[in-house]
């Protein structure tokens, strides 16, 4: 009545009275919906009666009014809000909005959930990679298990391997009889299991099956009626005969082994350690470490109830029983947990709980370089070139040259221990197989081994800082070698084809870094084009004789005849490079033209040697004019050319 006429404070003066609070509650609640929004929520504050109105709102399944109370008045709330929200979403199968929901909740482990209920795993998979990335094995696992009703094994095998749980896959291929693949998997990923398991499978080919056909009331029979004839000791030994081989459940083995450990704790305390021991072993090769633990912890056997609490990655109570024993064994544990952590890749674990350089190796080892060198930056220069240098070793490794550069270009380089061979290396693969930079440059021109120079020139101020004068000559030189090899690019790009020609003549005299079949035929071919046949015929001439010296696997180059570079700086002494620059079929095309103009007579078939030492002292003036601020060829078109290629590297 009181309500109908808008006389709210006598209806929750009657609610109180004769109703209590549950009636009043409800009575302030439909005052406050009666004034809406803002002012409701200021209404209930007054009663002090927000939170329980919010808890009406919610479970009456008005939301959108609950989440204005919660915004308005208890934003501490809206968490449980979004969560009831979003399971009277999951209720109503509006699957993608209760995930967004238990997400805003703060509850994305309740979206997994929801997900594998419905079997829908590549949803489930996605908000765990997001957001939980601990579900990632529950997710696996309900997936083997749904793999496992529609009888794919395989594809259960995998997914448990992955899940780190391959003694699921054993017992699934157990229960299927399926003796020789248990078998696999345990010599694989469990090999202390495979005797066991041999045992197993011989037995069940001896059709030594029965016991195994037992029923529980049958397995735990003899104990029963040796403890109703008090003959306690020997019910323990029944108890105890029961084992996994027996029965697949866990819960009855537990159960029937706790009956023993109740014996011998009532009526055979003599023989409380040694019970306790076996069950407690027993319970941890079942994996259940806390049931192990406690039954230590019953007979004050700390240390060893620590060890399963560890073993089951139960850190948390391994830690408080530790810290009740001392500081040591306190110490002990963290140092574990350390230690487990990196053994298994818990990067962020790691990190998050201190340990900031195992989290960092951690990372590493696994593979995840971005994160490394994240969490490394923030631990300042030395550590982020320090996991810089490993990623761009691994990437070596892979013989991903382009990749392991970038990396060096962009984070930095140190010249200590073994890294400078390790750049040198990079530097000679990159200039002779042409893995420049994968693919992203922009044009040929402005990025071609861009990486490469910016990490030579970054090698050379730190030997430069090191005092290190023979190695940081070296490394100029490669640098200017780099450059060389990218101004080709740039005139080829400018049509300046006098200047590449240059550039490709100059690049000779470094036979003994870069490969020599490739910068003869590069010379030859530069020469072809300017008309220039007789420097063009003994160039590709000289590529052919370097060609079938590496089909003859011919030791060196000294074999070759170098009758006709004497005297041109070129040297005679060069590795043979030991894979071919060209195809067989491009091999053949050159082949035939030096065959062909070799009968030209008008060609002369030797080196113009005054013309090529004046484009070596062009080179070497045109060095020394960009990078030394020298005057002579300053204006030159090759001197233009190369200014602006080794700009491009700060």
């Amino acid at each position: 009545m009181y309500r109908a006429n808008d006389l709210w404070d006598e209806a929750i003066r009657v609610a109180q009275r004769h109703g209590g609070p549950a009636a009043s509650k409800k009575v302030s609640y439909a005052w406050a919906v009666s004034l809406g929004g803002e002012a409701g929520a200021k209404l209930l504050t007054k009663f002090g009666l927000i939170e329980q109105a919010i808890d009406y709102a919610t479970e009456s399944g008005a939301f959108e009014h609950a989440f204005a109370l919660a915004t308005n008045s208890k934003r501490e709330k809206l968490p449980e809000v979004h969560l009831k929200y979003a399971m009277y979403l999951e209720d109503e199968g509006r699957f993608p909005e209760a995930e967004k929901e238990f997400i805003k909740a703060e509850k994305p482990k309740e979206a997994i959930d929801m997900y594998v209920h419905q079997q829908d795993w590549a949803n489930a998979t996605r908000v765990s990679e997001a957001h939980d990335s601990a579900s990632m094995g529950d997710i696996l696992i309900a997936q083997a298990k749904a793999c496992i009703e529609r009888s794919e094994f395989t594809k259960a095998e995998a997914l448990y391997v992955r899940a780190k749980k391959p003694e699921q896959a054993v017992k699934a291929y157990k229960t299927a009889n399926r003796w020789q693949d248990a078998i696999r998997i345990a010599r694989e990923f469990l090999p202390h299991k495979v005797q066991e398991l041999m045992g197993e499978h011989a037995a069940y080919m001896r059709g030594e099956q029965g016991l195994g056909a037992q029923s529980h009331d049958e397995l735990m029979a003899r104990g029963r009626q040796l403890e109703e004839g008090r003959e306690f000791s020997q019910a323990i030994d029944a108890y105890l005969q029961v084992t996994a081989a027996q029965t697949k459940s866990h819960d009855f083995l537990e159960e029937v082994w706790e009956n023993a450990v109740k014996l011998a704790m009532n009526h055979v305390p003599a023989r409380i350690a040694e019970v306790v021991e076996t069950v407690s072993k027993r319970l941890m090769e079942i994996s259940r470490f806390a049931q192990a633990a406690e039954l230590y912890e019953g007979i004050d056997k700390h240390r060893e109830a620590i060890s399963a609490y560890m073993q089951g990655g139960m850190w948390d109570q391994a830690r408080d029983l530790a810290r009740q024993v001392g500081p040591k064994v306190e110490k002990e544990v963290t140092e574990a947990q350390r230690r487990s952590m990196q053994e298994t890749g818990a990067a962020e674990d790691l990190v998050h709980s201190g340990n900031v350089a195992e989290g960092i190796e951690a990372y590493a080892q696994k593979g995840e370089w971005d994160k490394c060198r994240e969490v490394a930056e923030q631990q300042g220069p030395h550590m982020l070139v320090k996991y810089a240098t490993l990623h761009g070793a691994a990437l070596i490794q892979q013989a991903t040259f382009s990749g392991a550069a970038k990396v060096f270009a962009t984070y930095g380089t140190a010249t200590s221990g073994n890294n400078v061979a390790m750049y040198r290396r990079l530097a000679k693969e990159i200039l002779a197989t042409g893995d420049y930079d994968g693919g992203e440059a922009d044009t040929k021109s402005t990025r071609s081994i861009l990486h490469l120079r910016q990490m030579l020139a970054k090698v050379i101020v730190g030997l430069r800082q090191a005092g290190d004068e023979s190695l940081m000559r070296e490394f100029e030189t490669l640098l200017w070698i780099a450059h060389m090899t990218a101004a080709k690019d740039v005139a080829e790009e400018r049509g300046a084809s006098e200047a590449r020609r240059k550039l490709a003549l100059s690049l000779l005299r470094h036979i003994r870094i870069i490969p020599a079949d490739k910068a003869f035929y590069d010379a030859g071919q530069c020469c072809r084009q300017a008309n220039d046949l007789s420097m063009a015929f003994v160039f590709l001439n000289r590529y052919l004789d370097i060609t079938e010296a590496m089909e003859e696997h011919e030791a060196s180059s000294t074999t070759l005849d170098n009758s006709d570079f004497a005297d041109t700086g070129i040297p005679f002494d060069f590795p043979l490079p030991e894979k071919q620059f060209l195809s067989d079929k491009d091999r053949e095309k050159v082949r035939d033209y030096v065959l062909e103009i070799s009968m030209n007579e008008k060609i002369q078939q030797t080196l113009n040697v005054s013309e090529l030492d004046a484009v070596f002292k062009e080179s070497d003036m045109v060095r020394d004019a960009v990078l030394r601020g020298g005057r002579a060829g300053a204006n030159s078109e090759l001197f233009m050319i190369m200014r602006d290629t080794v700009n491009q590297v700060p």
